[in-house]
C-alpha cells in the first residue's frame, strides 16, 4: 500500500510539475513573438535599439519555470531527498518573488515609478489588457501561485516518506558510490530465490540486500533472511522474507523463482579505476586470505569453463590511504551481477577496510558444491550495501591471568574479522602478571610467570601489524593504580611497602616516571588513537596504613579518596601528552567524573544506567555492563548478547553520537589457550551484530535470528575455529551425535 501511495504521489507531483512548465513554455513564447514583433517593427536587427526590458523579463521568468520544472520531474522521479528539498526551495523562492511583486503593485501607488521607462508603450498595452480582464487574470494568477504552493505540499509528502528502497537508486541513508545517477536505469534482472543453504550469510557479519520477487517489486531487506522464521514482514510494498535456512526447497513462498549461479574458477583481483595503489599488499592478502576461506581446506578445481562462471572480482576504493584510524570509513557496495562476459563481482568502498569487509561478505556468499568439487555463488544477482552503526566494536583478551601465546592472539584476531569486530583491546598486565616488554624499564616484565610467558616489543608490533592489516585496531591497556602488583616484581619501590603491594605508591614521583616510560613506549608500538588506563577496583587502605603514604597525603591535604583522583588525573595527563586520548573504566566517573578530562571516553562495566548518565554529562562511552557481555560469565546467553542495547534510555542524537560502540570482555581467570575460542565464539557474535546492524533492523526477538546464529558458528568450525554450540551455557560442549547446524 505505501509503494503504491508513493507512485501516485510522483505521478501527480509530475502532473502538477508539467503545469508549471507549459506556464513557463507559454512565457517563452510569447516572449519570442514579442520580440519578432519588435524587430519587425525596427526595421532591423542591427541597429542600436533593444526589446524593452519586460519582453527580457518574460523571457527569463519562462526559462526559470522550465529549469524549475526539471528539476521537479528529476526529484519526482529518484524520490532524493537533496532533490526534493532543491525543488522546494526553488519553488519556494520564486513564490516569495511573486508575492513581493504582487504586494508592491497593490500596496505602493507609484509602483510603476519602480519599473525602467518603456518608450514604447508596449508594457501599458499589457497593463491596459490586465486591467480590461482582470476578473480573468486574477484567478490564472492565483492558479499558478496554487499550483506551486501545491507542487511544495507533494514534495514535502514524498520527502517525508523518503527513497524508495526497491529502486535502483541509492537512497539518502545509503552508502554512496562514486558516481549517484539523478534517473533510475532499470533493468530487469533475473528473478531469484533467497538461498537456504546454511553458513553463508547473516546480518551483523554480513550485509544489508537488494533482491527481485518475479512479480517485479523490489525488495530491500538485511540479511536477517536466513532466520529460522518462516514469514513476511513489510516495509511499504515490498515483501521480506525470513527463511529458515534449513528450510527445503518445498518451504518457499511460490511467489519467488531461482536466479543464476555462477561457478568461481581461478578468480583474479581487478582494481581498475581504484585510486587504491595497494603498495602494501592489504588487499592482495586479503584477497588470497579470502580465496581460502571459501575453500575450508577442501580440494576444489574450481569446475569446467563455460558461462556462469565468475572470472574475478574488481575493487574499486576511492581513498588512496591505507592508514587505520578510529571511526574510518568501512561502509561498501558488493555486486554480483547474473550476466556477462566475462563475470565480474564489484566492490565499492571508501577505504580498502570497507574493501575488506567486502571481501569477507563476499566469502560468505560462497558455497562449496562437494559433488561437483566447484565453489558457487548462487541467486545472482546481489547487490548489497554494508556499513556499521557503531565505530567501536570490541573484543577484550586478557594475557595476564593467563598467557596467550602470540598465534593464539592472531587466531582471535583472524576470527574477529568473519564478524567485523574491528577493535582487539589487549588487557596486558594485571595483579597476576607483567608479561610485556618496556625497553624504559627492562625489569617490569619481571613480573611474568616465567622466562619463556612473555611478550617482547617485536611481539607487540607484529600482533599491532597483524591486526592492522586486518582493519582492526589495538587498544592497549595497563590499569592504574590498582591491579599492578605484578609491577613491583621488577621494582618493589613502585609498591607502598612489602607488605601492602597495591595499589601503586601515590607518593612518589618515580610511580608516574614509570607510567611515562611504559606510554612513551606504549606510543611507538600501538598508534590507536585510545590508550586504556583503567582505573576500577581500587583499594585505597593500603595508603591510609602505609606511614609515609600517610604523611603525604596528610601534607597534600588529601583523603584517600582525593589521592585516587589524584592518581587518575595526573595518569590521564600523562598519556594526553604522548598524543593519547584516554579511556577509563566507570568507577573513575562515578567517584569524580565532573574532574575527567572532556577527551575521556568512559567504559561502562558495572551494570545498566552507566552510559545515560555518562553521555548526559558529556563524556563518550563504551559500554561493557558484565551481567550481558562479559564472556567468562558462562551462564550469560547468546540471547542476553544479542539484546544488550548500547542505547537504551538515551533519545537524544546528540547523547546517542556520544556513545561510541560496545565491547565483549573475555576475562582470563579460568581461560586460555585451550579454551579461549569456544568461550568466545558464537555469543561474541551476537554482541557484533548489535553493534553493526541499524536498530531497527534488529530482531526483537533473540530466538527470531537463532538459525543464522547457529549456522554462523558452523562457518567458523568450517574455518577452523572451535566455536561452541548455541545450545547449553557458554563454552558447552555438544550434547550428542548430530549436525553441527543442529546443535
Amino acid at each position: 500500500m505505501g509503494g503504491f501511495v508513493r507512485i501516485c504521489l510522483q505521478s501527480l507531483l509530475k502532473l502538477v510539475n508539467s503545469l508549471i512548465g507549459f506556464v513557463g513554455l507559454g512565457m517563452i513564447l510569447y516572449s519570442l513573438w514579442m520580440i519578432r514583433v519588435w524587430y519587425k517593427h525596427t526595421g532591423s536587427f542591427w541597429d542600436d535599439s533593444h526589446p524593452p526590458w519586460f519582453i527580457y523579463t518574460f523571457l527569463g521568468l519562462g526559462v526559470s519555470l522550465c529549469l524549475i520544472t526539471c528539476s521537479g520531474h528529476i526529484a519526482a522521479e529518484t524520490t532524493n531527498g537533496h532533490c526534493l528539498s532543491c525543488y522546494m526551495v526553488f519553488v519556494f523562492l520564486l513564490i516569495m518573488l511573486e508575492a513581493a511583486v504582487t504586494a508592491d503593485i497593490f500596496l505602493n501607488r507609484n509602483w510603476e515609478e519602480d519599473f525602467p521607462k518603456d518608450d514604447t508603450g508596449r508594457f501599458n498595452e499589457l497593463k491596459n489588457f490586465v486591467k480590461s480582464n482582470f476578473e480573468m487574470c486574477k484567478w490564472i494568477g492565483l492558479g499558478i501561485v496554487g499550483v506551486q504552493a501545491f507542487s511544495i505540499f507533494l514534495a514535502m509528502v514524498l520527502r517525508a516518506l523518503g527513497p524508495d528502497q526497491g529502486s535502483f537508486y541509492d537512497s539518502d541513508d545509503e552508502y554512496v558510490p562514486a558516481r549517484l545517477p539523478l534517473l533510475r536505469n532499470q533493468v530487469q534482472y533475473t528473478p531469484y530465490v533467497i538461498d537456504p543453504h546454511p553458513a553463508v550469510r547473516n546480518d551483523s557479519w554480513t550485509t544489508r540486500i537488494k533482491e527481485k520477487i518475479i512479480s517485479g517489486a523490489e525488495i530491500a531487506t538485511q540479511v536477517m533472511i536466513l532466520s529460522i522464521l518462516n514469514q513476511y514482514n513489510r516495509y511499504g510494498i515490498s515483501q521480506v522474507w525470513m527463511i529458515s535456512p534449513l528450510c527445503k526447497e518445498s518451504d518457499l513462498p511460490p511467489t519467488f523463482l531461482k536466479g543464476s549461479t555462477h561457478t568461481i574458477k581461478g578468480l583474479e583481483l581487478r582494481s581498475e579505476g581504484s585510486r587504491y595503489a595497494d603498495g602494501s599488499g592489504v588487499l592482495k592478502d586479503a584477497f588470497s586470505r579470502v580465496l581460502d576461506e571459501i575453500k575450508a581446506g577442501h580440494a576444489v578445481d574450481g569446475g569446467p569453463s563455460g558461462s556462469g562462471l565468475l572470472a574475478g572480482v574488481r575493487v574499486v576504493i576511492l581513498s588512496p590511504d591505507d592508514e587505520l584510524n578510529y571511526n574510518v570509513d568501512e561502509s561498501y557496495k558488493l555486486s554480483v551481477p547474473a550476466t556477462g562476459n566475462p563475470i565480474y563481482a564489484l566492490i565499492q568502498a571508501q577505504t580498502v577496510y570497507g574493501a575488506l569487509h567486502a571481501l569477507q561478505t563476499f566469502s560468505q556468499l560462497c558455497d562449496i558444491n562437494l559433488a561437483s568439487g566447484t565453489i558457487e555463488i548462487s541467486l545472482a544477482p546481489w547487490t548489497i550495501i554494508d556499513r556499521p552503526r557503531f565505530p567501536y566494536r570490541g573484543l577484550l583478551i586478557d594475557t595476564s591471568r593467563h598467557y596467550l601465546p602470540v598465534p593464539v592472539i592472531k587466531s582471535v584476531i583472524d576470527s574477529m574479522t568473519y564478524s567485523k569486530l574491528n577493535v582487539l583491546h589487549w588487557h596486558i598486565v594485571d595483579t597476576q602478571s607483567f608479561p610485556l616488554q618496556i625497553p624504559s624499564y627492562p625489569k617490569l616484565w619481571n613480573g611474568a610467570y616465567s622466562s619463556v610467558e612473555r611478550y617482547t616489543i617485536a611481539d607487540a608490533v607484529d600482533i599491532v601489524h597483524y591486526a592492522e592489516r586486518r582493519g582492526i585496531n589495538v587498544l592497549a591497556e595497563i590499569d592504574v593504580p590498582g591491579h599492578a602488583l605484578s609491577w613491583g616484581k621488577g621494582y618493589p619501590y613502585l609498591w607502598p611497602s612489602t607488605d601492602c603491594q597495591q595499589p601503586l605508591d601515590v607518593s612518589k614521583e618515580s610511580t608516574f616516571k614509570v607510567i611515562d616510560g611504559i606510554l612513551s613506549d606504549f606510543s611507538k608500538v600501538f598508534k590507536f588513537r585510545f590508550v586504556h588506563l583503567g582505573g576500577d577496583e581500587v583499594n585505597t587502605s593500603c595508603w591510609t596504613i602505609t606511614p609515609h603514604v600517610r604523611e603525604w597525603l596528610k601534607q597534600h591535604k588529601m583523603d584517600e579518596s582525593g589521592a585516587y583522583e589524584y592518581f587518575v588525573l595526573r595518569a590521564q595527563k600523562i598519556a594526553l601528552s604522548h598524543g593519547y586520548e584516554v579511556i577509563n573504566w566507570e568507577e573513575t566517573f562515578n567517584n569524580f567524573g565532573n574532574k575527567l578530562n572532556p577527551r575521556t571516553v568512559v567504559h561502562n562495566w558495572l551494570g545498566g544506567g552507566v552510559a545515560e548518565k555518562v553521555v548526559a554529562a558529556g563524556l563518550r562511552c563504551i559500554v561493557s555492563n558484565q551481567d550481558k557481555w562479559y564472556l567468562d560469565h558462562l551462564d550469560a546467553t547468546w540471547q542476553g548478547f544479542y539484546m544488550n542495547e548500547p542505547l537504551v534510555n538515551i533519545s537524544r542524537p546528540e547523547q546517542q553520537k556520544l556513545v561510541i560502540g560496545g565491547e565483549v570482555c573475555m576475562w582470563g581467570e579460568h581461560i586460555d589457550a585451550s579454551d579461549i575460542q569456544q568461550t568466545i565464539w558464537p555469543r561474541a557474535a551476537a554482541a557484533a551484530e548489535r553493534l553493526w546492524s541499524p536498530l531497527e533492523k534488529l530482531a526483537k526477538d533473540p530466538e527470531l535470528i537463532a538459525g543464522r546464529l547457529a549456522h554462523f558458528r558452523c562457518l567458523l568450525n568450517q574455518r577452523g575455529v572451535p566455536a561452541a554450540p548455541l545450545d547449553g551455557l557458554g563454552r558447552e560442549a555438544p550434547r550428542g551425535p548430530g549436525s553441527c547446524y543442529k546443535q
